[in-house]
């Protein structure tokens, strides 16, 4: 079964996947040592989505989203493909703040979701009801280790939650 599969039954079931799903991986991520995810690895769970793209850092994560934008209208998903852990989710070199990802807001449909596939992001209730304050949608991250191309999302997920 697919990520958007898999997602869309045990994560959102009443939820119909709307044409504004965008998923955004590291492209440059080279993992945290032997056996880690790889940024071949995040652009492979990111190729489950039609609207997949590639950067560097939150300058560039916001460079594709202002541009999907511009094509395409607002986005009604986000699925954000890094490393994370229980201080939030990463992109690039950083983890990202909640003022951060507050920069999208006006971006995001007012139903829109934020899916955050990283490590345990879920873990840090705080930091996913902060992003979920600053952008005025709900966030979902798992609060354990998400195994891409195994058993991605197969595991408990916390939502922050507007």
């Amino acid at each position: 079964m697919t990520l958007r599969a898999r997602l869309q039954l045990e994560l959102l079931p009443d939820m119909v996947l709307p044409a504004g799903v965008v998923a955004i991986y590291d492209s440059q991520d080279v993992g945290y040592g032997p056996g880690t995810v790889t940024a071949t690895g995040l652009q492979e769970a990111a190729d489950d989505f039609t609207n997949h793209y590639g950067a560097t850092d939150f300058d560039g994560l916001l460079a594709v989203v202002n541009g999907y934008v511009q094509n395409n209208g607002v986005i009604d998903q986000l699925y954000i493909f890094d490393h994370g852990n229980g201080t939030g989710q990463e992109f690039g070199n950083d983890i990202i703040t909640s003022d951060q990802w507050g920069q999208i807001k006006t971006l995001l449909a007012p139903n829109a979701v934020i899916i955050f596939a990283g490590c345990s992001v879920g873990s840090n209730a705080q930091y996913n009801n902060d992003v979920a304050a600053k952008t005025g949608v709900p966030v979902i991250a798992s609060d354990e280790c998400v195994y891409y191309g195994y058993n991605p999302f197969g595991n408990d997920f916390a939502s922050g939650g507007t």
